[in-house]
């Protein structure tokens, strides 16, 4: 049996270019998923996954050109790849 890897509120924060701040907001909300190991939250790359997917699907994620601060046309758009 493989095991999931685990992330952090702050490595998927990193990922997400939010802050920590906002990841404990969106478990507050019901809109992320995560688990609890002993005192601390953990996330698998499901979890993630599926925050992501639902997101999308909502119209709520969106990819943005972050050099140059302008939104992509939806031709430009492209996956995000958790790997």
């Amino acid at each position: 049996m493989e095991l999931p890897n685990l992330y952090t509120p702050a490595q998927v924060a990193d990922y997400l270019h939010v802050s920590r701040g906002t990841i404990y907001s969106m478990l507050s909300r019901g809109q992320m998923e995560s688990m609890k190991v002993g005192r601390s939250r953990r996330f698998t790359e499901q979890q993630i996954r599926d925050y992501l997917d639902s997101n999308r699907a909502n119209g709520r994620v969106e990819m943005v050109q972050l050099s140059h601060n302008k939104k992509l046309l939806p031709s430009q758009k492209k996956e995000i790849d958790l790997a």
